[in-house]
């Protein structure tokens, strides 16, 4: 249940994102997705030139709290944003 996007995969878990990336041809793939208790932007799956950088930026719902922001499986904090810079692999 994610998102992928230039090679990376976003899902937020209530109200955990999560990012994975996954490489392609055209470059790398970002998966973005929320739950029901968030909201990450750009959300849907997008593709990304190689080693170029990408921002994404998780906000909560009311009514909820961002606990933690996950990139390839590694907590990041309860951060709002995440640039992925110089995209060069998975």
């Amino acid at each position: 249940m994610g998102t992928l996007i230039n090679g990376f995969t976003i899902t937020n878990v209530y109200p955990t994102p999560t990012v994975t990336p996954t490489p392609t041809t055209a470059g790398f793939y970002i998966n973005s997705t929320s739950d029901k208790w968030t909201i990450s932007y750009p959300s849907g799956n997008k593709t990304y030139p190689e080693e170029s950088n990408q921002t994404f930026i998780t906000q909560s719902k009311p009514g909820a709290d961002l606990l933690d922001v996950i990139v390839d499986e590694q907590s990041k904090g309860a951060n709002r944003s995440y640039t992925f810079t110089n995209i060069t692999s998975d």
